[in-house]
């Protein structure tokens, strides 16, 4: 006589071979199918890409920052950590030079209705890059290097909106910005410029090989928009500006050396700016100020030699005498 003990446990074996014969020929497949889609992967769910970007006051930082001081504005420090061979990522193209016309206008149609901005925009602004691999860089020429630029020029959004839309444009659908070339149309990229941007200043101990600047010239780049302040009518274009005394020497018909023209960035007190040659008896005219500090103030010149001259900025009378940094051209 067998044991109930026995006869249970023969039954489950039993009946484990019985389920388990019943469930192997079910999940068998073929070895070409069961290598491109896994058993439990559905086909009827369409991909989803969802795509997380920072929009907080961290993308205002320059994309290539020096981190050897603390902060990124011109008052913390100046950038000066670019290298020749690594390529920048932004909104030119690394391998491509580009001079600047001076002529190129705002592009109308997106402004004629306020959009994007919902306030009036000052259309008389001119001034873009426009691709030309012909030009050869150098100090007094016009025409930068695309990967100094990108380094020079690139915020983290605006990698960011280079990476996900092509880059921010004044018109998706171009606009034909240079004459003459058949009605072709042009996309001008914009740089960011918006409210708190803040500015901050680069330079490079050989930027003559790479910009129209000398060698150790500061580059501040700025936003019309800096300090967030609403105007009544609205610059669409971030800005690059050469500090210091930055020159361009001037040359007649027969390639002499006949004057010069520069930029100095400079303040109430007396600066001395040392001029690229010896001249005989020369004569300085400097233009308007600059628009940084808002007490009315105009520029004086002393101690013209053929070498060098003093400039400074003097508010009116009235005034306390202090004043912010302006820019000049001489």
């Amino acid at each position: 006589m067998r044991s109930w003990g026995i006869i249970i446990i023969q039954g489950l074996f039993i009946f484990i071979l019985c389920v388990t014969g019943l469930i192997i020929p079910s999940i068998s497949c073929s070895a070409s199918s069961n290598c491109s889609v896994p058993p439990f992967v559905a086909t009827g769910v369409k991909p989803n890409v969802i795509i997380m970007l920072d929009n907080s006051g961290s993308m205002k930082v320059p994309m290539y920052n020096d981190t050897d001081f603390g902060g990124w504005r011109c008052n913390n420090g100046t950038h000066d950590d670019f290298d020749p061979s690594q390529t920048y990522y932004g909104i030119f193209d690394s391998n491509k030079k580009y001079r600047y016309d001076s002529a190129i206008p705002v592009d109308p149609d997106p402004w004629q209705s306020g959009d994007p901005y919902k306030i009036s925009v000052d259309t008389t602004m001119k001034g873009a890059f426009v691709e030309d691999n012909s030009c050869t860089c150098g100090s007094g020429k016009n025409c930068w290097d695309g990967n100094f630029l990108n380094w020079l020029v690139t915020r983290r959004i605006d990698a960011a909106r280079k990476a996900l839309v092509g880059g921010k444009m004044e018109s998706r659908a171009g606009y034909d910005y240079i004459t003459g070339d058949g009605g072709d149309l042009e996309w001008k990229i914009l740089g960011n410029n918006e409210p708190s941007d803040g500015d901050f200043c680069k330079k490079y101990s050989n930027s003559s090989s790479y910009s129209p600047f000398p060698d150790n010239t500061t580059f501040k780049i700025y936003s019309p928009a800096n300090n967030g302040s609403v105007k009544s009518s609205y610059d669409p274009y971030a800005k690059i500006e050469a500090q210091g005394s930055v020159a361009i020497t001037i040359k007649d018909s027969s390639g002499k050396d006949i004057g010069e023209i520069g930029t100095v960035s400079i303040k109430h007190h007396w600066v001395t700016v040392d001029l690229c040659r010896k001249y005989t008896d020369p004569i300085v005219v400097a233009g308007p100020l600059s628009y940084n500090g808002s007490d009315p103030s105009l520029v004086r010149i002393k101690n013209v030699t053929s070498r060098s001259f003093k400039i400074r900025v003097q508010e009116w009378m009235y005034k306390d005498g202090t004043h912010t940094t302006e820019y000049v051209h001489y």
